[in-house]
């Protein structure tokens, strides 16, 4: 995976080390960002941000916002819930007008731009140097790195640069709710909570996750301030300690109102809910524009010991690396092939599903003559014609060792009863915002957390094993 390596095993007994790519911080996505902004843009935009920096509330009943954030290395999806209001309003909120990815109303270019004086600004000004890739840093463990300025002229970090552009999110999406939402607000305090969502493999890397909840939690109080997004108030957050507490602490962040979840069982949520979901295991497999993020969990449903009914997500394995749609041309610019990057992706599939297999749940029922394991393809490049095909070709390989079993593709339960202000493109684009939008996400189990299980000697003794089907 990217950043920390985790163990793995070999897809099989008779396979050599392997060597994985990787690629700097600093690579682009293809599509540029935007070169300039209209007057009227700008000021549009500069009024949304004055309004969703206002900090003054009313002192009414409380209102409960939540804030689904798909921070994503090309683009950034929102979502907005309701959960306690008549109907459960749950809306998108379309991206700026001029910094749309791919034309797609509801992808905010997930970019930003520093002034020699340290001012951050979301939008392209005559002299400021462009910051993209603001995600991959941080994942890849180097929030505290410097991006590299041509200039030199003002140095910040990935981590600066992650809480400045996620502070004016969170204000676009405040300014544009009591602009275009304003009967929601009459009378009422808003208490907002933002959930951001995370690679499974990286939200199991302490060296990963701490920093990246301790980002969220600076965004959003630098947000709620009334302070200029700046070098200096961005560190000033990252500081603040009570903002510290939070990375280490899941409870203190929530506090704050903050909550990092694997992105993975966001994207489950819809299934989980929907009445087809079973319990069992289930490989996603999310193929977005930098990173491909792999991940097997298995879902349980039980009622826990307060009494309420909950979905519970198991990590067994997960694997987030450089080859998503975006990074395969970034790769063939650098001399590699279309087989090279297929095999690099293979890889990753076999090393999760193998792992899962021989390690973690190695008597489930998807790996039982006659049954199969079901499959969610993912993600902004789901479509891409080479990574569905090396989807299909897991198939093949699993029958190679268990000639009985294979893979199943399965369709996400999309977004239903969503408020879409302006036309949707592609429902999927915002399966994880949406999924991340709700107030109980269910209970997550870190990878850490579960033991492997241990085949027994003899085969005799397989129906007297205790699978995690019976955690």
């Amino acid at each position: 995976m990217m950043g920390k390596p985790r163990p793995t095993t070999d897809s099989a007994p008779s396979q050599p080390a392997f060597e994985f790519w990787d690629f700097p911080d600093e690579t682009a996505v293809r599509e540029l960002p935007p070169a300039s902004i209209s007057n009227d843009d700008k000021s549009r935009l500069e009024g949304l941000f004055q309004v969703g920096a206002d900090s003054s509330t009313a002192d009414g009943d409380e209102l409960f916002i939540i804030l689904g954030l798909d921070f994503g290395t090309s683009s950034t999806k929102m979502v907005v819930r309701l959960p306690y209001e008549a109907g459960e309003p749950t809306i998108a909120i379309p991206a700026p007008a001029f910094c749309r990815s791919d034309d797609d109303p509801y992808l905010f270019k997930t970019v930003l731009w520093l002034r020699k004086d340290g001012g951050f600004r979301p939008y392209p000004e005559t002299g400021a140097m462009v910051l993209n890739s603001l995600k991959q840093g941080l994942i890849q463990g180097r929030g505290q790195t410097a991006i590299p300025s041509p200039e030199a002229t003002f140095s910040v970090s990935r981590a600066q640069a992650g809480v400045a552009y996620l502070s004016f999110v969170f204000r676009y999406v405040r300014g544009w709710l009591l602009q275009n939402q304003a009967d929601l607000f009459q009378g009422r305090k808003p208490i907002w909570f933002m959930n951001i969502g995370m690679p499974a493999a990286s939200y199991e890397d302490l060296d990963l996750a701490v920093p990246y909840r301790r980002i969220g939690a600076a965004a959003l109080q630098l947000a709620r301030s009334a302070s200029p997004i700046t070098a200096e108030t961005t560190q000033r957050f990252l500081n603040d300690p009570n903002v510290v507490p939070a990375g280490t602490s899941e409870d203190v962040a929530a506090q704050l109102g903050v909550a990092v979840v694997p992105e993975t069982a966001a994207e489950m949520m819809g299934f989980a809910k929907s009445t087809r979901s079973a319990p069992g295991v289930y490989l996603v497999v999310d193929v977005g524009a930098m990173t491909l993020d792999v991940c097997m969990f298995r879902l349980t449903h039980r009622r826990d010991q307060d009494g309420v009914g909950r979905d519970h997500y198991l990590f067994m394995a997960a694997e987030v690396r450089p080859l998503g749609v975006d990074a395969f041309h970034w790769f063939l610019g650098e001399g590699k092939t279309e087989p090279e990057f297929a095999k690099q992706c293979n890889r990753v599939l076999w090393h999760v599903v193998w792992y899962t297999k021989t390690k973690r749940d190695p008597w489930a029922e998807c790996w039982k003559p006659g049954n199969d394991v079901p499959v969610f393809l993912t993600g902004g490049g789901a479509k891409n014609r080479m990574h569905k095909d090396i989807v299909k070709s897991l198939d093949p390989w699993l029958k190679q060792y268990l000639p009985e079993s294979g893979i199943r593709i399965v369709d996400l339960t999309m977004p239903t009863a969503i408020i879409v202000p302006e036309p949707l493109q592609d429902l999927r684009r915002m399966t994880v915002a949406w999924g991340l939008s709700y107030p109980e996400i269910g209970r997550v189990h870190p990878m850490h957390s579960i033991a492997d299980i241990q085949p027994p000697r003899r085969r005799d003794y397989d129906d007297n094993f205790t699978s995690k089907d019976h955690v």
